[in-house]
């Protein structure tokens, strides 16, 4: 790979390591691993410092320029500042996650002006305007169109799943990944023994997860404890339900939610399905398989059937049809087989994405600027 690359992101500094949402931040992770291969440059425009001047700090082993910003005008200064760096440097590929308005408008002005190519990370179908006030629809149906328009002059296009309102010739779909390093840790592993039946969640406590229907039925359901790990907005309504058999245990370090998974019976990821969970893929499924428990979880488009095989897919997420899952595996149905996840996952490693993005880079690079 001749062409020199710039990975666009928002990078934790590493004394920031819980601003950015888990997802996010080990998938830019993730990332980060892959393009470090081609000697890439990674750029932060997430300056949670708030320094006034770019400054430089190693992240995951790689160095990241973070941005600085004036506070006045924050969001033009920042603009101007990533248009002026990415355009002193020597990087003739810009790939950037998210599908941000910054990034898209300066890697179009970009190409426009100096013939640089780009590529997006789309997470997310751009600006869902349902349910905002009429200001904000005005704001985002103008950003929803420059949008558009710059994806369209893409080089390239990364997409989470292959549900997404977008498409490029030269596209490939990453669900996320986890690391080969988690498959050797899992396999290491131990479960220690208890004395109830354990079903785990780990993850961002939200109510699209659908935790409360899970509380209801573990309620009225002997023999069983339900235990929930992280942070988001439902907390404090979820630590008000606790009881002897439902609790709220913390927000924990990453390497300790390895063994936590691992010692669970049945670990949930009971995500809504609607518009906006075909644009996603809880990437937390990968590691709940790889520890070889039993795992439920919603009727994702994304999902795809070697996953699906593995998993107790709940098709409406009702307390009913929760309760039949949990059951259903009381009485031995299991799914989950080890060794079988094992295999199946080492196609979603990050060494295997990094395959697909060398591949989808040659494309790019080989292609003429019109």
């Amino acid at each position: 790979m001749d062409s020199k690359i710039v990975f666009l992101g928002y990078f934790c500094d590493n004394n920031q390591k819980n601003i950015l949402s888990n997802a996010d931040n080990f998938a830019q992770l993730g990332y980060m691993n892959c393009f470090s291969n081609y000697n890439s440059l990674f750029i932060s425009t997430h300056n949670f410092k708030g320094k006034r001047e770019n400054y430089k700090e190693k992240v995951n082993g790689q160095e990241v320029l973070f941005l600085g910003s004036k506070k006045h005008f924050s969001k033009i200064s920042k603009f101007i500042n990533l248009y002026k760096t990415l355009k002193k440097m020597d990087a003739e590929i810009i790939v950037y996650y998210n599908n941000l308005f910054l990034y898209n408008a300066v890697c179009f002005l970009l190409y426009q002006f100096h013939g640089k190519k780009y590529i997006p990370i789309l997470i997310t179908n751009p600006y869902d305007i349902k349910g905002m006030g009429k200001l904000a629809q005005i704001k985002y149906f103008f950003q929803k169109k420059i949008s558009s328009l710059t994806l369209k002059k893409a080089s390239g296009m990364i997409k989470i799943t292959d549900h997404m309102q977008y498409h490029h010739k030269n596209s490939i779909v990453i669900h996320g990944g986890i690391d080969e390093k988690i498959l050797r840790e899992y396999a290491k592993l131990v479960k220690r023994k208890k004395e109830e039946f354990l079903i785990t969640y780990t993850g961002a406590l939200y109510y699209r997860y659908n935790l409360e229907k899970i509380i209801h039925v573990v309620n009225h359901l002997e023999g069983i404890k339900f235990h929930m790990y992280g942070t988001g907005d439902q907390k404090d309504s979820l630590i008000s339900l606790q009881n002897d058999r439902i609790k709220y245990m913390g927000n924990i370090p990453r390497e300790s939610l390895l063994q936590v998974q691992k010692d669970a019976d049945i670990l949930v990821a009971l995500l809504n399905v609607d518009e906006l969970s075909k644009n996603t893929f809880p990437s937390k499924i990968f590691e709940y398989l790889a520890t070889g428990n039993e795992v439920i979880v919603s009727d994702l488009k994304s999902l795809e059937e070697p996953l699906k095989e593995l998993c107790h897919v709940v098709p409406k997420i009702t307390e009913e049809e929760i309760e039949k899952a949990i059951c259903s595996i009381l009485k031995g149905n299991y799914k989950n087989d080890v060794r079988k996840a094992h295999e199946v996952l080492k196609n979603y490693t990050w060494e295997a994405n990094s395959l697909k993005i060398k591949l989808l880079l040659q494309e790019v690079q080989n292609e003429k600027n019109f």
